[in-house]
């Protein structure tokens, strides 16, 4: 059998963090975790990912930030860069995929 998809968890709150790792890596994920964009973006600059799982809303450097640094800069390029945030509004998302994010998720997460 084939390594385990790879995922990084990109979000501040430290619980949820927590709670989307383990239910990620239950389902039988590997999982790196960053609780910062900035840390997020060191952790790309040295290994790839399949899916970054990206919150928008951080301190320092934020989600969309990350997201287009992600794109632009080739960051060993994960195959996908999934937005999660509470922000629902259209204009937002679109503006999310135009930077390269390939999905969107609104949170709350539901983990069924």
């Amino acid at each position: 059998m084939g390594e385990a998809p790879s995922i990084l968890v990109v979000e501040d709150d430290i619980d949820l963090l927590e709670t989307i790792a383990s239910h990620l890596e239950a389902a039988g994920y590997r999982v790196e975790q960053a609780a910062s964009g900035s840390e997020a973006l060191k952790i790309l600059e040295d290994q790839p990912f399949n899916v970054v799982l990206l919150d928008l809303m951080l301190g320092g450097v934020n989600g969309d930030e990350v997201c287009a640094r992600i794109r632009e800069n080739l960051l060993q390029i994960p195959a996908y860069v999934i937005i999660q945030s509470v922000i629902k509004q259209k204009q937002d998302i679109v503006k999310l995929l135009d930077l390269g994010a390939d999905d969107y998720v609104v949170k709350p997460l539901n983990f069924d």
